[in-house]
This record gives C-alpha cells, sequence and structure tokens, in this order.
C-alpha cells in the first residue's frame, strides 16, 4: 500500500505560481535592499554634508560676531576721534580769539608806549630847554636875587 503523505494532489499552477512570486519577492527584496542601502548612503552623505554646512554656518556666525563687534568697536573709536577734532576745533578757536585780542591789546599798548614816547621826548625838550635856560640866567650878570641865583645855579 501506498502511503499517501500528502492528502491532496498538488496542483502544478499553484506550484508554478508560488514558486514564481517566491522568486519575485526575492529578486524585489535584493532590488529593494540595494536601493535601501544607496538611499541609508545617500542619506549619511546628506546628514555628514549638512554636519559640515552647520559647522561652517557656525563659524560664519562666529566671523561675523567678530566683525560686528570690531566694527562696533571702530565705530566707537570714530565717534571719540570726531569728539576729539571738535574739542581741538573749539580749542584752536578760543586761541585764535585770544590771539585776536592779545594781538588788539598789543596794538593798544604799542599806542600808549608812542604816546610815552613823544610825552617823554616833549617832556626832554621841556628840560633841555629849562636847563638852557638856567644856564643863560646862570651866566648872566643881570641876575639881581643873589640868593636865587645861587639856589638856582647851585642845585643845578
Amino acid at each position: 500500500m501506498e502511503k499517501r503523505v500528502l492528502k491532496r494532489k498538488l496542483n502544478p499552477f499553484l506550484l508554478i505560481t508560488t514558486v514564481l512570486v517566491l522568486a519575485i519577492l526575492a529578486g524585489s527584496s535584493v532590488f529593494y535592499q540595494t536601493e535601501l542601502s544607496d538611499i541609508v548612503s545617500e542619506k549619511n552623505n546628506l546628514t555628514e554634508e549638512v554636519e559640515n554646512k552647520s559647522r561652517q554656518v557656525e563659524k560664519l556666525t562666529n566671523r561675523n560676531q567678530n566683525l560686528t563687534s570690531q566694527l562696533n568697536s571702530t565705530r566707537n573709536t570714530v565717534l571719540d576721534l570726531e569728539e576729539d577734532i571738535r574739542e581741538k576745533d573749539q580749542e584752536i578757536d578760543s586761541l585764535i580769539e585770544s590771539k585776536e585780542t592779545l594781538e588788539s591789546e598789543l596794538e593798544s599798548v604799542e599806542g600808549e608806549n608812542d604816546q610815552l614816547k613823544n610825552s617823554l621826548s616833549r617832556l626832554e625838550a621841556n628840560l633841555e630847554d629849562i636847563n638852557n635856560t638856567l644856564n643863560t640866567l646862570c651866566s648872566s650878570d643881570n641876575v639881581t636875587d643873589v640868593e636865587t641865583a645861587e639856589a638856582l645855579c647851585g642845585a643845578r
């Protein structure tokens, strides 16, 4: 007696279809596995690129902050220098006014000096005239008052 292992008779169409489906599944599995591997590799590459770009952005951000700080410092220096220039301009204006005032005072003093020189010249001329008159009086025999003549001529 023959023992039957299978209770039913195998359908060849079903068997071929099952084998084909399994072959297709195996093939598609390999295909999708390769594609999945490519996608994972591309994702890793993109992740690495994003990290590199993030580091570059961070470096550029730091550089931008440093440059902004330098710019602010330079602006403050420029403002300080502009303030110093305004102060120096005011000092120059003040010195110019002082110079003009001193020049005016010098002209006034020179004018007074010229007047004093003229007065001194007149006084010296008057003194010389007085001395000449005294010499004339003292050398003259016409002096009648001896005491006055001795006082005038002896005082010289």
